[in-house]
């Protein structure tokens, strides 16, 4: 997916919003590989299609 694209689908669903930017101080914490995996998990399990 194109940056932009993942953006928007974070940001509709209220991902953005609800997780990442409530979760940001853990989040931001983790190695770039985890945060990918812990996104992409949080993702999946909204039933969104990464």
């Amino acid at each position: 997916m194109q940056p932009a694209d993942v953006y928007h689908t974070l940001n509709k669903t209220k991902i953005l919003d609800d997780y990442i930017i409530k979760y940001y101080d853990v989040l931001h914490t983790q190695g770039e590989m985890a945060l990918v995996e812990d996104i992409s998990d949080f993702v999946r399990e909204k039933g969104i299609t990464v």
